[in-house]
């Protein structure tokens, strides 16, 4: 399972080319070569799980890098399911919306910051919460399991609703 990412803003006409290459070196580079180098040890039967997010659906305001990375990672594993498939490995996407992770306290907000960015997404969300680590565990776990030996390349989103339905 691919995981690496990185959510800093980049805001339309402020954005340095470095901050650029950062954030589509961390999430789309890194992504692309864990697989690469991952091959050797695939046998058959794997599952690889790119972890997205659920971003790659939409446009946000200032994360238009953030969200074009998870769009390109969601392409990713249409685009290398036929390769792996000859391998008699599957791929497929595991696209999380908000879970209650380190990954808003590494980002540098304050703390009030980020408990009024998951009280928003918490009125946003059909589940009325944001989600939890163990959530998207478990559907990991069906995604590298046999349970899922019939998905090639496909999206699974758990985020609470959240390109599912709109409040």
């Amino acid at each position: 399972m691919t995981s690496a990412g990185i959510v800093p803003a980049s805001v339309l006409g402020k954005t340095e080319e470095s901050t650029f290459d950062d954030i589509f070196d961390v999430n789309v580079k890194g992504t692309f070569f864990a697989v690469q180098y991952a091959m050797p040890l695939l046998s058959k039967g794997a599952s690889v799980i790119l972890v997205c997010s659920c971003v790659h659906e939409m446009g946000s305001q200032d994360y238009a890098l953030y969200n074009s990375t998870k769009a390109a990672v969601r392409s990713l594993a249409r685009s290398l399911t036929p390769d792996l498939a000859l391998m008699g490995v599957r791929v497929n996407v595991l696209s999380p919306g908000p879970i209650y992770t380190p990954v808003l306290e590494n980002s540098g907000l304050s703390i009030e910051h980020i408990e009024a960015v998951r009280e928003t997404f918490s009125k946003r969300l059909a589940a009325g919460r944001v989600g939890q680590p163990d959530e998207v565990a478990r559907v990991a776990l069906f995604l590298a399991s046999g349970d899922s030996s019939y998905m090639y390349g496909s999206d699974v989103q758990v985020d609470g609703g959240m390109n599912q339905v709109r409040w």
